[in-house]
């Protein structure tokens, strides 16, 4: 950790990384930085845009836009909180949506909608495709 000429302490990166716009931001390679402070990435992962957002991501993960959502890879991030994906998932467009897709699944566009594998999504509530 290093000084600034006026005093601000200078943000440590590893390499490739594009400084935190904020403090207390880790990264480790290839990640933008985030935009916000205390979140975690590993590498190759768009900077999640909010607060508090971890990601186990591996690679190439479209950094959540909300917190507490977790991906494994290749999952457009969830736009609202506490959606859970696998892969090749297209994130959930509402909140709170247990949506346990496999592959291929286009994401429910309401809440409360379990699909399985390439099933285009219910585009109403409570509406279960096997």
């Amino acid at each position: 950790m290093t000084l600034h000429p006026c005093g601000l302490k200078l943000k440590t990166h590893t390499h490739n990384d594009i400084a935190s716009m904020q403090t207390n931001t880790s990264h480790k390679r290839n990640d933008i930085a985030s935009m916000h402070i205390d979140t975690t990435h590993t590498r190759n992962d768009i900077a999640s845009m909010q607060t508090d957002t971890t990601h186990i991501d591996t690679q190439n993960d479209i950094a959540s836009m909300h917190t507490d959502t977790t991906h494994t890879r290749n999952v457009i991030a969830s736009m609202q909180t506490a959606t859970t994906h696998t892969r090749n998932d297209i994130a959930s467009i509402q909140t709170d949506t247990p949506n346990t897709h496999t592959q291929n699944d286009v994401a429910s566009m309401l809440t409360d909608t379990p699909h399985k594998r390439n099933d285009i999504a219910s585009m109403q509530t409570d509406t279960t495709r096997q």
